[in-house]
């Protein structure tokens, strides 16, 4: 550690985008201080997507640590965009005990205050990039009426902006009793391995799919569609297997918008890795598709066997056809 912190005045802004993704991933207040300085020093439009790559898992924790620095006469956390980008990457998680938790931060802001209005921007969604279009949140369960929602509304009461983005974020709540929500979906556990294979795909999909569908897989602009709530994804398991296994090539619909792309085969993944991603994948996010087996995956693996192309969305429409049985041998004589 301490040599990292010797190459926080590097003149390369490349370096420092490396070092905010490495100390952003290391706990304590020193490691904290040194992503400031960086945040700081700037030079990159890369640097929020390093600091948030690094943290994974600990942006309220993060962010708090960070809203605890006065804000001065410029608040680099407000100008650089990342408090923003903080607050949409732990709404995006759509984890309700931390959603909770980013409300009660929002509620302990200076009502008004440029801090607050960055985190309901990032709440509600509202992309740093003016061009870009707001991606609408998808309904969000908690087990109560946020105590924190309703002080806001009477705080920001005079703020026509604020009040709109506030009416955004509660519009993507819901809790028991609220008028004009529907029940959450009913899923059906999954069982003790199957599980275990959620976990485990979990890791594969941070590891593997993260950079380009995002932690919360709410997509990436220009890049990459989103997997929450993709028919792609939810809808029969031998389209998302085979895209695994071979790819897909141009245009696609997702969730009714075309996306242009290239995505390549991960030919090194195993049976039991594509199994356990898409059991992920297909459970989180208020999934409620079914979970996929090892044999499933095998069976597909089968009747594509010997294919090197890679699938268009047309192609991956046509039910997929089982491999053929071997005709059983005449008995010898």
């Amino acid at each position: 550690m301490p040599e990292l912190y010797k190459m926080l005045n590097d003149s390369s802004a490349e370096v420092r985008v490396q070092l905010a993704l490495q100390l952003s991933a290391q706990p304590g207040a020193d490691a904290m201080k040194a992503v400031l300085t960086l945040l700081k020093k700037g030079g990159s439009p890369l640097l929020n997507d390093a600091i948030t790559s690094g943290l994974r898992g600990r942006e309220l924790e993060f962010l708090q640590a960070l809203l605890a620095e006065p804000a001065g006469k410029t608040d680099t956390l407000v100008t650089s965009g990342l408090v923003q980008v903080l607050a949409n990457c732990i709404t995006t998680e759509r984890k309700a005990a931390r959603v909770s938790g980013l409300l009660e931060v929002v509620a302990a802001q200076a009502p008004n205050s440029p801090r607050q209005l960055a985190l309901l921007n990032g709440m509600a969604g509202t992309p740093l990039d003016k061009k870009a279009k707001a991606q609408p949140r998808k309904l969000l369960y908690l087990e109560a009426q946020p105590a924190a929602l309703t002080a806001l509304s009477t705080k920001l009461a005079g703020n026509k902006a604020a009040k709109t983005l506030l009416t955004t974020v509660d519009k993507a709540l819901a809790w028991p009793g609220k008028p004009g929500v529907p029940p959450p979906p009913v899923v059906k556990p999954l069982t003790a391995d199957q599980q275990a294979q959620f976990e485990k795909g979990k890791l594969i999909y941070a590891g593997l799919c993260a950079a380009c569908h995002q932690p919360g897989g709410t997509g990436l602009e220009g890049l990459a569609p989103p997997v929450v709530d993709s028919e792609w994804v939810t809808g029969p398991v031998d389209r998302p297997a085979r895209i695994i296994m071979h790819g897909l090539s141009g245009p696609v619909t997702v969730s009714g918008r075309t996306w242009h792309l290239e995505m390549p085969p991960l030919p090194h993944l195993t049976d039991d890795d594509i199994a356990n991603v898409l059991t992920y994948m297909r459970r989180e996010w208020d999934h409620t598709a079914s979970p996929v087996s090892a044999k499933e995956i095998n069976a597909i693996r089968t009747a594509n066997a010997g294919r090197t192309k890679a699938w268009t969305a047309d192609d991956l429409k046509t039910p997929l056809k089982p491999a053929a049985k071997e005709a059983p041998k005449a008995a010898s004589r």
